[in-house]
């Protein structure tokens, strides 16, 4: 589904007349316009970077996809997670054997990057909006590179599993405990770890027998506020900047205007162009 913004100039303001609610497609004022299109992509499907070309930036609204490359023999790794309120656009074309790829149900906002540009040559807190979005990205694409070069297999893994939202579902418990959900498959954690599948179900029993977790069940495990401490020592303050995404939805629509709410809402499934089919470095 594609949404029309700023179709007509502003009117004039009747200040006899009783007052009018906005219409959600109405321009906010001096905000340029945007033919703005939704996309949905289902879990494991490809984002289409050649496809659209060089000349589209998408917005990440709800869900989690993966920066990943294949190597010759066939082999995936996972160089970094994107997040709701990230940016991907021209800088991944021209990088043969990079792909993007949904881990899970994902939304995103596909702008044309002649009017994304135009914006953000007139509007200097949409600047800021997408410098902080890179700036973010970069930082996370770095703590994740030093995570697998300083920690061990069970401390990456330890690490991860004390990620909170958005990447797990985290509920947090009167112990001082936490029990997680996670996201990502067993495929996904492994191959953004650098471990294998079956040395992640061996590390998550040894760390079950030594009272560190609970495994509640295939995805869910309850984790311990010593192990949870424990893992947010081996990052320090770099733990936050595994999780928080390029800028927050409501920053994006005040810059953008009027149609990202309307995106918003198309995304909970109201209409929005929709893609299912597995990309090839599915597993």
């Amino acid at each position: 589904m594609e949404h029309l913004g700023a179709v007509a100039p502003a009117r004039q303001i009747d200040r006899k007349a009783p007052p009018r609610a906005p219409h959600a497609l109405e321009p906010a004022a001096g905000k340029p316009a945007f033919h703005i299109r939704t996309l949905t992509l289902a879990p494991e499907a490809a984002l289409g970077l050649e496809a659209a070309g060089r000349q589209t930036v998408w917005l990440i609204v709800e869900g989690l996809l993966r920066v990943q490359r294949i190597s010759p023999d066939g082999r995936r790794q996972i160089i970094n997670l994107l997040l709701p309120g990230d940016l991907v656009g021209e800088e991944m074309h021209g990088r043969p054997g990079l792909g993007i790829e949904a881990c899970t149900e994902a939304v995103l906002c596909q702008l044309r990057l002649s009017e994304f540009q135009a914006a953000l040559n007139r509007d200097p807190g949409l600047r800021r909006t997408e410098a902080l979005a890179r700036t973010v990205r970069l930082e996370r694409l770095r703590c994740l590179t030093w995570m697998l070069g300083t920690l061990t297999a069970a401390e990456r893994l330890t690490t991860f599993l004390a990620l909170g939202d958005p990447i797990h579902a985290c509920q947090p418990q009167p112990d001082g405990s936490c029990i997680v959900s996670v996201r990502l498959s067993r495929q996904d954690m492994a191959d953004l770890l650098c471990i294998t599948v079956e040395s992640i179900s061996r590390i998550l029993h040894r760390l079950q027998d030594s009272g560190a977790i609970e495994i509640l069940g295939p995805t869910r495990f309850r984790l311990s506020e010593a192990q949870r401490k424990l893992a947010e020592s081996f990052v320090g303050s770099t733990l936050g900047a595994l999780t928080r995404g390029g800028a927050a939805i409501d920053i994006w629509a005040r810059h953008l205007g009027p149609p990202m709410t309307v995106i918003n809402e198309a995304g909970m499934g109201k209409g929005g162009s929709s893609a299912s089919q597995p990309g090839r470095g599915a597993r």
